[in-house]
Parts: structure tokens; sequence; C-alpha cells
């Protein structure tokens, strides 16, 4: 029978209501757009890439340190086109998020079901800070709607195909999404023949086999520096961390209800369908369980982005909205759960000027009320972001190369650019990140502190192993050579079956259990501090120069001396405790407060002066500040006694 002129006109609203919140939608996602500091590390690599260096962070080593290669690729090619990453990054987000929800909102089979879908991701905060934030959230959101329409195929093995291409695109932009997509994928191996299953499923892979076999060659490893900063060596007690994703999990809750409900929502009715829908089902939950086991995330609600995507898309496929007027309660739900706890990111316009760094809550901050104000599409602070201006300070500093520390490294390492060596304890660097905390109390999610091996400052200022520990030193010279040998030399490849096969793991055991955790003074003669130190010196620059690390630097004077002062050239920026000792007993101290003159800058001399109840001493034992959250290089590169 056809449709009444009243149904008639009834449809077209609905239509015209799904097209209105999808333009509403770009609105919102331009209103909030903003860009993350970790999406900085991916844009160092970008550009290092476009410059002719190849996908690396440091341009000297082959180190993968974005976790997200089909974004990374993705990314590098519109930059490629555009010239520049930071807005074409955000661009790129509301493109793909925009895409995704026309897709979405086709899948939901009706305009009244599409209008509900389209109000509760909305209505979600979660799923709009990140449908744009330089991360690789948009990509995951329109790869789980274009899943959720291959498992609806009819025909067993061209839904297999579209499964198993899919779930590898997935894996490609993260590993962790293989947990989501996964058990419908093995729902679908089951309905088709094993031969047609394992050719099928093979050849949808290759994306996926391809970027294996490119990152075990080029970087040594399947994996990104990333994943052992925060999965492999960390260190930490497995029930800390999961402690810590219980109240990931909590603070989530607590900031975006409607996420976390339409979550559990979503899941409920994905395990009451048959199917595929149901394995979708339990694959969201396993991502969740994942979630919490790794703790989470320091960014409020990153991690249960996907999630929140997989649930929007269960909800289209599973078509529980039987009748108008159950879409429209839906709907209606969403839009009032929108403003609890406060209002939507859609009432707010990007604050004019800056706010405050949010306090953190259990190592957890929100992250974008911070970064919007200064990296949002439409922040009036938002400043043109200038890729490798870095050069020319280094170039105006008279040096052909610099190295400088980490802490936040991303936007600071985009920054700087390729002539800038960014160390990092926190993520980046490819030796530290195989070691564990420095202490197992001191650490926040997504920031597992390292510590130093004694040499480390002296190897990067030598270019030599110069670190102190023989085991430590051996696993160093396997991740240079991993890192920086020849791609096909016998030599890197037989470093990295020993990396492989986890040949050093003792090494690594002995030096925790001895000097990592409780290093020893190290002892250096006054002969070898003699030489004179031109100005400006940078401690890279100066091969004999000696670290101040938390175990501290003991200067061995020939004999008992009784000068009036001690001329030390020391790195600015550092709080430094001098203490004079004769026999092992500490006779007098004195703290010695450098001026800052350039972020882990040039060498300063400071005199001091020698207590009169230190005279006469033998030694000079000297501390830094050891704090393992900053990488700031305590270096000493000459004492003078002055009579």
């Amino acid at each position: 029978m056809a449709p009444t002129g009243s149904t008639s006109r009834s449809r077209w609203v609905w239509i015209a209501a799904v097209v209105l919140l999808c333009a509403f939608m770009v609105g919102a996602l331009v209103l909030a757009s903003w860009l993350c500091d970790d999406a900085y590390i991916t844009f160092r690599s970008v550009e290092n890439l476009i410059a002719g260096y190849g996908p690396r962070w440091n341009v000297d080593e082959r180190v993968q340190t974005y976790t997200h290669p089909a974004w990374f690729w993705l990314l590098a090619a519109a930059r490629w086109c555009t010239g520049e990453c930071p807005l074409t990054a955000m661009w790129l987000g509301i493109g793909l998020t925009t895409f995704g929800a026309v897709r979405l909102a086709c899948l939901a089979g009706g305009a009244p079901a599409a209008v509900a879908l389209l109000v509760a991701a909305l209505g979600s905060r979660t799923w709009l800070i990140y449908g744009t934030s330089g991360l690789e959230t948009s990509l995951v959101f329109a790869l789980l709607v274009a899943l959720g329409a291959a498992v609806q195929r009819a025909e067993p093995e061209r839904r297999l195909a579209a499964v198993a291409f899919v779930t590898a695109l997935l894996a490609c932009t993260r590993y962790d999404l293989v947990l989501l997509a996964g058990p419908v994928l093995l729902w679908c191996l089951r309905a088709v023949p094993w031969r047609a299953a394992v050719v099928r499923t093979a050849v949808a892979m290759l994306p996926l086999g391809a970027w294996l076999a490119f990152a075990a060659v080029y970087y040594g490893t399947i994996y990104p520096v990333t994943a052992y900063a925060k999965l492999f060596c960390h260190g930490v007690p497995a029930l800390d961390v999961a402690a810590q994703g219980l109240r990931y999990l909590w603070l989530t809750v607590l900031d975006d209800p409607w996420s976390v409900a339409l979550v559990a929502a979503a899941a409920f009715v994905g395990l009451r369908r048959p199917g595929p829908l149901r394995w979708f089902a339990v694959g969201t939950l396993l991502y969740c369980g994942y979630v919490v086991k790794v703790g989470g995330d320091y960014m409020l609600g990153r991690f249960w982005a996907p999630p929140i995507g997989a649930a929007l898309v269960l909800l289209a496929a599973a078509r529980p909205f039987a009748s108008p007027q159950r879409a429209l309660l839906f709907a209606g739900l969403a839009f009032a759960a929108s403003f609890v706890p406060r209002l939507p990111l859609w009432t707010q316009w990007p604050a004019a000027e800056a706010l405050p760094y949010t306090e953190k809550v259990a190592g957890v901050s929100d992250e974008h009320r911070f970064g919007q104000s200064d990296n949002g599409l439409l922040s009036s602070r938002r400043l043109p972001d200038l890729p490798g201006r870095g050069a020319d300070m280094v170039r105006a500093k008279g040096l052909d190369r610099f190295v400088a520390m980490g802490g936040p490294v991303g936007g600071m390492g985009y920054m700087v650019g390729p002539m800038v060596y960014v160390a990092d304890s926190w993520l980046c660097d490819p030796f530290l990140m195989r070691l564990p905390v420095a202490d197992p109390e001191v650490w926040r999610i997504g920031h597992f502190f390292r510590g130093v091996p004694r040499g480390w400052f002296e190897t990067l200022a030598s270019g030599g192993n110069r670190i102190v520990d023989p085991g430590c030193a051996r696993l160093y010279d396997a991740v240079w050579s991993a890192t920086r040998d020849p791609l096909w030399s016998a030599e890197r490849w037989g470093h990295l079956w020993d990396l492989w096969t986890g040949a050093f793991d003792a090494d690594v055991a002995a030096f925790v259990a001895g000097e990592y955790r409780r290093p020893p003074r190290s002892d250096v003669p006054l002969a070898e501090l003699a030489a004179p130190v031109p100005e400006p010196t940078w401690w890279f620059q100066r091969p004999t120069a000696r670290s101040v690390h938390p175990g501290g630097l003991a200067v061995v004077l020939p004999a008992p001396t009784s000068a009036a002062a001690v001329e030390l050239w020391l790195t600015a920026d550092q709080v430094y405790r001098v203490r004079f000792c004769r026999d092992g007993q500490v006779l007098g101290e004195v703290d010695a407060q450098l001026p800052s003159f350039d972020y882990a800058g040039p060498f300063a001399v400071h005199r001091v002066a020698v207590p009169a109840a230190a005279q006469p001493f033998d030694r000079i034992w000297l501390d830094g500040r050891c704090d393992p959250r900053l990488l700031q290089p305590g270096m000493l590169a000459r004492a003078v006694l002055v009579p």
C-alpha cells in the first residue's frame, strides 16, 4: 500500500533531521577540535619522513615512536598534499569522524534510528573530544563503522573477506584493536570451509603482514617503543596498574557518565543478539577489560573512545529502535544526559585566555581543557606551528648539533626539528625504555619514569659507549646497532636476534638488582677535570664531562688540601650540594644554585667557598637534583682549586 501524505511528510521530516544533525555534528567537531601533545610526537616523525630522513623520531636512529601506523601513513600522505601537519590532522580527523557518522546513519536502517544514534554520539563528551585530537581515534571510528557494515553481509565468504580486511586495517591502526575485532573475525571463520577461509583471510590480512614485515626489518621490532615504555618493561606490579585502570574507569564515569552507560547498554543489546553482533559485543567488553588491565591513560577518556565507537556501531547494526517513538525517546534521553555533569562541549566556545593546567586526579588530567586553549582550531591563542625552527636556534649558537632533554616531548620535539636530538626517558628512547621504572613507587600512568644508568649522558656527549655497568653496556650496544647500523648488516641482525630472544634479560635483571636503584658514588680524579672550558660550551660538546647522577660524583684530590675555594664548571638550571670530605667524613657543605641560561644550557662557573671547618679536605662530593620525572643532565666539566 502506498504511503499516505502524512506518512510521507513524517519520513521527510526525519530525513531532514538526519541532515541537520550531520551538519550540526561538523560544527560541534570544529568547535571541540584540538591537538594533544602526543599528536606532535607523530608530527615530528611525519616531518622527518617528508624531509627525506625516513619515518623516524630522531633522524640518526630508526625508532618508531608512533603507535598508529595506518594513521601515520594517512597523515603523511595528507601532509605531503597540504604542506603542513597540525591543521591537516585536525581537518582529517573532522572529515573521518563525519564520514563515520554518515555511514553510521546509513547503517542504522532508518531515519528515526539514525537520529537517535547521532544524538547519542553528540551527547558523548569523550567521542567529541577524540573525534579530532591529532590522534588515530577518528580513523578507528570510521573503521569500526566499516566493520559493522561488513558483518551484515549475507554471503559467508564475502563477509569473512570484508571482516578480515577491516580487522587488518584496525590492527594497523592500533595492535590492541585486534581484541575488539578478533571475536567477530573468529565467528566469521566458522561459517566458511577451512581452505577458502585460509585463502581469503590471508589475502585480506596482507596490509597487516606488509606492515609487520616492514617494521621488523626497518625498526628491528614490530612494536613501537611506546609499547616497551608502557606495557612490556615498566616493571610496575600488574595489580597496581589494574587498580589504576579501575580508577581511570571511575573518573570517566564521573566526567562522562553517558558514554559509559552507552557502552554498557550496547553491550547488553549485542549479547542478546545471535551471530556476529554477540561477538562484536564480546570484543567490546574484552577491549574494556584490556583498558583496565593496562591502567588506562593519562588523558581522561582517551582509551574509552574505541568502545564508545563500537557501542554506536553495535546499536546501529542491532537496530533496537523498533518504532519512531522509541528512537525519539532514546534521543531525548541522550540529549538530556549530555548536560550531565556539565554543559556539553557544543555549547562552549574555546577559551580566549590561557587556562591553567588541570589538576591531576590519580595521574589523569583533562588534557582537552588545557590543549584546546593553546591548540584548538578556533582558539584565538593558537599560534602558527613552525616545525624545525630549532634549527635556527642551533645555527645561532654556532652549532651543527644540539641535544635537548625530554619532558613533554611532543610539541617540543616537533618545534625543534631534525637538527636537535631529543633524548627522552619517558617514552621515546629505545634503550632506556627496555629498563623498568627507577622507583616503583614514583610513576604516573602513561609516564613510567626511567632512571639513567651511569655513563649514559657521557655516551650521548662522546658518541661512544661509556655506560659503566657491563651488562647494561652490552644492551646499549645491541640497541645502538639495531637502530643505527645498515639495515642488512650481519652485525645488526646478530644483535636483533639477541634482542628478540631475550639474550640481555639476565644483564638487565642484574643491573636492576644492583646499582640501578641504589647507584654508587662515582669517583673522578681532579686531574681529569683540569682542561679549560671555552665559553659557551654545552654538556654534549664536552666528552670528558662527568654526570652528577643520582648516586653523586666524588672529585678525588691527589692529597689533602686547605684551598679556600673551588671553582666548578657546571651545567646551569640545577641545584647542587657540594660537600667537602676527608677520610670519608663530611666536614662541611654548601648549596650551589646556578642561574638558568638555557634549557639544559651551557656550562657556567661557580665559585664555592670552602667552610673553615672543612679544611683540609681530600674529596669533593657533588650531588644534584635527581628527580626521575625530570631528565636534565647535571654535568661537571672542570674543577679548579683556589688557594
